[in-house]
């Protein structure tokens, strides 16, 4: 290209530049489910997802393999139905390879007789190691067993791998 003069005589620059590939591949999965209402239990149920995105085996474990930061963002909506005439107390947490993250990543309401729709948002606290791949879930609880069941169809869960923070 043609060389100008920036200034100095000795100054010289040459444009146009090239450039570097500014864009991080980040990874990220999807899922819904699931198939059948699901009964969740005082002990916990783990959402049975029927479609995975990423084309993974459905079942309870949404997997994603951290391609740069491994700051992984977890976000969903759970669809319960109360079938008492009462409230009742449930709980929602992500976990990682079936074991509990510590807070913020769990989200406890009370579900008002009918359809109830549970927000997930959170972070995992811990960065997960690059090119490793990491098996998400997510454990409903609910205060009494046969209260409480999963919607079919009607919840979802993203997991996805976010640029680190900067601030």
């Amino acid at each position: 290209m043609g060389e100008f003069r920036i200034g100095r005589s000795y100054a010289k620059h040459s444009y146009p530049e090239s450039r570097q590939n500014t864009t991080v591949p980040l990874a990220r999965n999807f899922a819904i489910g699931p198939l059948t209402s699901t009964a969740v239990t005082t002990g916990g149920t783990q959402v049975p997802w029927s479609d995975i995105e990423s084309g993974a085996t459905p079942g309870v474990d949404v997997p994603i393999t951290p391609a740069s930061s491994g700051t992984i963002q977890l976000t969903g909506v759970i669809e319960v139905n109360n079938g008492t005439e009462s409230g009742v107390n449930v709980q929602v947490q992500v976990q990682l390879a079936g074991t509990t993250s510590p807070l913020p990543a769990t989200e406890k309401v009370t579900a008002p007789p009918g359809f109830s729709a549970i927000p997930l948002l959170t972070e995992w606290i811990t960065a997960l190691p690059l090119g490793t791949t990491a098996k998400f879930e997510v454990l409903v609880t609910a205060a009494s067993n046969g209260a409480i069941t999963l919607v079919a169809q009607s919840s979802s869960f993203e997991v996805k791998e976010v640029p680190p923070a900067t601030g």
